[in-house]
């Protein structure tokens, strides 16, 4: 069986520009979650950027009623790679957010046309996902 093979599962990912708080951004790699009412950035990646947090009690319930408890938030803009657009955004930390595929997927019969701009050209490489955006994130874009 190859890795392109039904089991396969590919998560909507993209690359954006993250403010740290120095207003540099570092680029993290963010899963795209329409379902989500909430996101998420996780607390190494906020203490790479140095964001400053506050404290914020919140049980976030998922699939069979499992919950996470979040202790903190920070705020920080995000910026597409592809276009200007960048949006302010408040985050939940938390340790973990989800891991991209792996093994790795060949992608090399894949007819992806040469003009398409991807959101994440490496979405087929095992790798951390630093961001999770949720519906209110992807719905701004359309105000």
């Amino acid at each position: 069986m190859n890795n392109s093979s039904i089991d396969n599962i590919i998560l909507a990912t993209a690359k954006v520009w993250v403010r740290d708080s120095s207003g540099n951004y570092k680029l993290g790699t963010a899963l795209l979650d329409s379902c989500s009412q909430v996101n998420f950035i996780t607390d190494e990646f906020s203490q790479k950027l140095r964001l400053s947090r506050s404290k914020q009690y919140i049980e976030i319930q998922g699939i069979g009623k499992s919950s996470t408890n979040i202790k903190y938030k920070t705020t920080t803009n995000i910026k597409s790679v592809v276009i200007g657009f960048e949006l302010p955004l408040t985050f939940c930390i938390t340790t973990h957010i989800a891991y991209q595929p792996d093994p790795e997927i060949d992608i090399s019969s894949w007819n992806i046309p040469g003009n398409t701009t991807l959101a994440d050209e490496e979405f087929h490489v095992p790798g951390k996902v630093d961001l999770l955006l949720a519906n209110e994130s992807l719905d701004a874009r359309l105000e």
